[in-house]
Formats: structure tokens, sequence, C-alpha cells
């Protein structure tokens, strides 16, 4: 099993990073901010109880370019990109099949990644996206019916991160200083629009609405595997505990759509292992419980408990 991705790195090296930046990245979606990582692309396999089985994959693959203005400059970072993206569930209970093509243009208000009150950043997004996926939506009868519908959606938002200070704890003379645990948080706020066409003619239509997400993150050994504290034989390691809470809301419907509230929970710890060497290739264990749906992700409301390996680079 697999989960979303996010390149792993230390926040302190956005501060020293060369004056652009330009790469292919895996994640599990287009995050908006420059955390220390993000969460890895996944790929899972359940068996149920029942013995019928399921599959999920969430990924993003994009090229991401970043640029940071010479000292002194009134201009602002700038980060764009283009890729594809696949979120994928095959439960028949609720499935999702949301794929297709995207691109991202973005700039940070504020960047101040080396700061004594704690790197912390301020930065606006608009994302485009083009593609399939499963919608729910309910026939003349008043029957659920499920079918494939091209989309397009718009996204615009404000995002932030904080990462307060916390120190390192002492050790008797002569041992080692304990790594600093760190703690970040992150937190979206924008609007959405999102046009179904195709299909059986029915739920199709658009909807526009506000978002409104925010996570708190907590790593108790740093942020950095490659510290010798982080050894595990040959690799490093970053324990992580996520909570994270979302809610999409609509405010228009417009055609044969209808109007609706998504909300979803996530309870996340997660293992990431990154190469002493330095490799990219970051492979990351995770035990997650996610609750509730997600319009743009295509996540039709349900529950979830899974453990699942994921990897990013």
């Amino acid at each position: 099993m697999m989960r979303r991705g996010r390149s792993l790195s230390a926040i302190a090296s956005l501060a020293s990073a060369a004056p652009a930046f330009a790469g292919i990245t895996l994640a599990a979606d287009d995050a908006p901010t420059d955390p220390p990582w993000n969460q890895p692309a996944t790929l899972s396999y359940v068996r149920n109880g029942d013995g019928t089985t399921n599959g999920t994959i969430d990924a993003v693959l994009r090229y991401k370019v970043s640029d940071t203005p010479p000292a002194g400059s009134i201009a602002k970072k700038t980060t764009y990109g283009f890729g594809v993206y696949v979120h994928r569930d095959n439960d028949s209970s609720a499935p999702k099949n949301d794929r297709g093509l995207s691109a991202s243009y973005g700039q940070v208000i504020v960047g101040d990644y080396d700061n004594s009150q704690g790197p912390r950043s301020l930065n606006w997004n608009a994302k485009l996206s083009f593609g399939k996926a499963i919608q729910e939506y309910e026939d003349d009868n008043k029957v659920t019916v499920r079918s494939d519908k091209t989309k397009d959606r718009q996204v615009l938002q404000i995002s932030g991160y904080y990462q307060p200070p916390i120190s390192g704890v002492p050790v008797p003379p002569g041992g080692k200083n304990k790594p600093a645990a760190v703690m970040f948080f992150d937190g979206n706020l924008g609007v959405y629009s999102d046009r179904s066409s195709g299909g059986s003619g029915k739920g199709v239509g658009r909807l526009s609405g506000t978002l409104l997400s925010a996570s708190a993150n907590f790593a108790p050994f740093g942020i950095d595997p490659s510290a010798e504290f982080n050894r595990f034989g040959g690799l490093g390691f970053v324990p992580t505990l996520r909570l994270a809470a979302q809610v999409e809301k609509d405010f228009a419907a417009s055609g044969l759509r209808a109007k609706n509230t998504y909300k979803l929970y996530t309870l996340e710890i997660s293992l990431a292992f990154s190469k002493l060497s330095g490799n990219s290739l970051v492979p990351t264990l995770n035990l997650s419980r996610t609750v509730g749906a997600d319009l743009l992700t295509g996540r039709a409301d349900t529950s979830k408990t899974e453990v699942s390996l994921g990897i990013s680079f």
C-alpha cells in the first residue's frame, strides 16, 4: 500500500535554497504551502472482513518551478507548475475516480524561514484542473446514481504556515543533546468552482463554495532524517503525528446540482525514512483514520482506517 506524497526537506533548507528551483515532485495533492514535508503519494490494497477487496491511490506528479528574487527586490517569491493527478478508490460503498491535468501559480506574501520567533509563511495560490470524476446524484426517483463526469475546477486560496520554536532537551555531561521536537501548523482559506458536464446528462452543473482547512503536526525527534539520533540501520527516520480538519461549503449551485457541505477529519501517524546519503526517494509508513468527504478530490462520504506505504520524491 502506498500513500500521498510531498517532498521531505528540513525547513532550514528553504532559507538556504538556490535562487531558482525546478523539478518533478510526487505528492498526494498540490500543496499550496512549503511545509517541511508533504504527505506521501499512496497506493493501498485492502482486504475487508467479508472477503471483498478494494484499492486506493492518491498521487499528483507535478513539474514545479520556484523563483526567489534577489535580495532587496520588491518582487515576491513565485511558484508555478503543472502535472497529472489521480485520486481513486474502488470501494463499492463510496467510490472515487478523479483523474486529469492541473496547473497552478502562486506567490509568497510573507516568507520568513529563519526567525527566532519561528519560521512562518503566507502566500496565495490559484489552481486549475480538468479531468474526469465519479459524481453521485439523485435521479428522478430519488435513487442515488453514480456517473463518470467531465470536470473542470478552479481554486483560489490563501495559505499559511507557522512553526513555533521548541528547544532541545539536554542530557547528562558527556552525552549528546536529544533532538529538538518540532511542531508546525498550516491552513488554507479559499473559494472554489466545480463544474460537471457529460455523462447521462443528469447531475450536470456548477457548484461554487468556500473552503477552510487546518492541520497541526508534531515531530518529537525533529524533522531531519539524516541526523545521527534518527538513525535506524542505514536509514534515517522521522516519526510524526498529524491532526487535520477541512470543510468545503457550497454557496451557489446551477444546473441539476444541489448545494452541500463536505467535512473531512484526519488523524495520521507517519514514519518517514530517508537514506543518509541524501537520496531524494523517501518511503513512509502511515497509519491513518479519516472520516468524511472531499469534493475537490472526488472522495464520497466514508470512514476509513488504513495502514499504507507511501512514496515521495
